[in-house]
């Protein structure tokens, strides 16, 4: 099941197409299906909100 797929020809004229590098990542646990419909992510590990850098700026300077 894990093993990786070999396409017959990889090769566009002389150029080799791009390989994508998927880390296995462990089943730990789920968020509550109301939490995950908020977060957009079932998966507690792939929950990353998006920090704006102006965010970012007020952060440091209140520090």
């Amino acid at each position: 099941m894990n093993k990786a797929y070999s396409a017959p020809n990889m090769m566009m004229g002389k150029w080799q197409l791009a390989r994508p590098y998927i880390i296995n990542q462990p089943f730990t646990t789920i968020y509550p299906l109301e939490e995950a419909l908020k977060r957009g992510t079932i998966f507690p590990d792939l929950y990353k909100p998006y920090v704006s850098a102006e965010k970012k700026e007020v952060k440091e300077w209140k520090k």
